[in-house]
């Protein structure tokens, strides 16, 4: 794997996703009414950010080793041990904690599908435990078969033509799957039901990877680019909130054209996105996604209500908000890096 130079406004975009998951979930603990409310009622988005972007780095990162069935064979178990060594010792101590936190869990085969990453596959209808955790189970699927389809990848890269069309037809077709189930997004999180959210989301970042390797509309001046469509988020999220019928899928291609702008920042809004601060919370990122829904249901208890009634934004929001962030930052730094580079330790030994 080739030393790669980082993409810190993709890092930085992951951080905001994560936060924007944790207003969704603390909005739904509140019944009070202020600005943003609407804003972060739309935060379940944040995940369809984060396949976009996984898409995306996962291509970024690996695309040079899997150019033939031979780079497969090669290293299709260095990179899932990578990958395991990055999602599942925070999973797991997770999961541990829900065993004495709550009584909803399901019974053992439901707990050993959450071991095995496999909760989001279609064979059980419990999604209980640490509810964000179904997104890094469909993640973990993906990344099972993404050494077998990367050939194709690989073989497609230099198309342009073909890699917008990709982008297109996902797009098209998470429209038609929406109308089919006539559903919003935020439902699909439920076993099966969620595994195409992430596997059209993952193809379009894929898809885009791509783009940006073959430097596409690499002059446009993509730092206004990504300042607008961040606008356009925000303002069609207002629109939403106005009760105006906006299809879900115009949100996800803003994330598409987004994503890709910010890929390709160079100037004034590289320095923004490219802040010391948001990147680092971009960092411990996965810590503040997977540890959100344990925190709030222990500040709940600890409190001895779900915040029914209270406005969105008091003092208590920002001390917890803080205390999450917090709480995020020892996770990195004390289980997730020291746990990952063990692993991956264990691997060169026995290489």
């Amino acid at each position: 794997m080739a030393n790669l130079p980082t993409l810190s406004p993709l890092t930085s975009i992951r951080g905001v996703a994560a936060l924007w998951v944790y207003l969704y979930h603390r909005s739904n603990m509140t019944s009070g009414s202020a600005f943003f409310t609407a804003f972060a009622k739309d935060g379940y988005f944040g995940l369809d950010i984060f396949f976009i972007l996984s898409g995306f780095i996962i291509s970024y990162v690996h695309f040079d080793e899997f150019a033939t069935p031979k780079d497969v064979q090669k290293n299709a178990g260095r990179f899932l041990w990578l990958r395991l060594s990055r999602i599942y010792p925070l999973h797991i101590l997770t999961l541990l904690a829900f065993v004495n936190l709550q009584e909803r869990t399901g019974g053992v085969t439901d707990f050993l599908q959450h071991v095995l990453l496999m909760q989001s596959w279609g064979w059980s209808n419990n999604g209980l435990w640490n509810v964000p955790a179904w997104s890094i189970s469909v993640e973990w699927l993906i990344y099972l078969f993404f050494p077998l389809f990367a050939c194709g990848i690989f073989a497609i890269a230099k198309n342009v033509a073909l890699n917008i069309v990709i982008v297109v037809v996902s797009l098209v077709t998470w429209q038609l799957y929406l109308m089919n189930l006539n559903q919003p997004i935020h439902d699909l999180v439920e076993p099966a039901k969620c595994l195409p959210r992430g596997i059209l989301n993952f193809m379009i970042g894929v898809a885009l990877h791509n783009l940006y390797r073959q430097k596409f509309l690499e002059k446009l001046p993509w730092d206004a680019v990504a300042v607008a469509s961040a606008l356009a988020i925000a303002g069609t999220s207002w629109a939403r909130s106005r009760d105006m019928h906006v299809p879900d899928v115009l949100m996800i291609g803003l994330f598409t054209v987004l994503i890709y702008s910010l890929a390709n920042i160079k100037s004034w809004a590289n320095v923004v996105f490219s802040n010391r601060a948001v990147v680092y919370l971009g960092a411990i990122s996965y810590s503040l996604y997977m540890l959100q829904w344990i925190y709030l249901l222990l500040v709940a208890k600890y409190r001895g209500i779900m915040f029914a009634g209270e406005p969105f934004f008091d003092w208590h929001f920002f001390v917890e908000t803080l205390g999450l962030i917090a709480v995020s930052a020892l996770s990195y730094h004390l289980l997730e890096q020291p746990a990952r580079k063990w692993m991956r330790e264990q691997m060169e030994e026995k290489n």
